[in-house]
């Protein structure tokens, strides 16, 4: 925090690789979440998939998808149990032919590929086209008012036709209400996330009672 006040991710993390130490970030991050997710797997719940944000350090470290690969190992864990976020101010780097090797090993090694925040960025189309992803996540500017802006209801409709039509998975952020989830299974949205399914919580108690009634 700062001056008790909460310092988000894109700020910490951005200070983080300035100082070089992205990599050691990522990769403590990265463990501690494979670490969870096997936990609960070993107790008998589904807890589906974990995203995890990458950096662009990350994504031009060579040794980064052999790390990757051991974190699963010492985990018991497969790439189908982890998506891997990318924005897309990591796509504008100027290592932009190393990133796209990069994904395209991690997408031949099985791991899920999204583009976060979609439809937000300068180049979202021409990133679909350029890079190897495997899905979009829509970003929530889009789905707040799907019940009310026919605009913003066309626009959701048709980001997920244009996924589907690339074979694309498509993840909806931001969701908080029924009515915004019911467009969204209507249009054929694959997955969402936001308050109307659950709060945001790291109390391991709190994410067993929630699997459990699901």
């Amino acid at each position: 925090s700062r001056n008790g006040e909460a310092v988000s991710p894109s700020e910490f993390v951005a200070v983080a690789e300035d100082a070089g130490l992205g990599l050691a970030l990522g990769q403590n991050m990265l463990d501690r979440t494979c670490s969870k997710l096997a936990a609960l797997i070993e107790e008998g719940l589904d807890p589906g998939f974990a995203a995890i944000n990458l950096g662009t350090t990350q994504l031009k470290s060579p040794g980064f998808p052999d790390m990757l690969q051991k974190c699963l190992d010492r985990h018991g864990l497969k790439p189908e149990h982890i998506e891997l976020e990318i924005t897309e101010n990591t796509l504008l780097d100027r290592s932009i032919d190393q990133i796209r090797t990069a994904l395209g090993v991690l997408r031949d090694m099985g791991f899920r590929l999204t583009l976060d925040d979609f439809g937000t960025g300068y180049a979202s189309l021409t990133h679909l086209k350029q890079f190897p992803v495997t899905g979009i996540k829509i970003d929530r500017s889009f789905i707040m008012n799907v019940e009310t802006c026919v605009q913003d209801s066309v626009i959701v409709r048709a980001m997920v036709e244009l996924a589907h039509g690339l074979d694309m998975t498509v993840v909806a952020e931001g969701v908080e209400t029924p009515g915004q989830l019911a467009f969204l299974k209507s249009v054929g949205c694959d997955m969402a996330q936001g308050y109307h399914i659950c709060r945001p919580t790291t109390d391991p108690a709190d994410i067993r009672a929630w699997l459990a009634r699901t």
